[in-house]
């Protein structure tokens, strides 16, 4: 999983486990990419996203209520 995060970029640790820890996937950083379930893989591709630092972010899901 770190290796898809850092694929084709250079990321600091420090900004790696930050972003990791905002976005919830400390606990899935030893599974594979295709063992993920449908949520955690749009955390972790969130993730890979603002590794990039980008300036605008954006999201084409609604938020859904329940």
């Amino acid at each position: 999983m770190i290796d898809f995060l850092n694929l084709n970029q250079k990321v600091a640790p420090d900004f790696l486990h930050q972003t990791v820890a905002l976005t919830g996937i400390e606990g899935l950083l030893k599974n594979l990419l295709k063992n993920c379930s449908g949520g955690e893989l749009q955390r972790v591709l969130l993730a890979r996203a603002l590794l990039n630092k980008p300036n605008v972010l954006i999201l084409d899901e609604p938020a859904q209520t329940f």
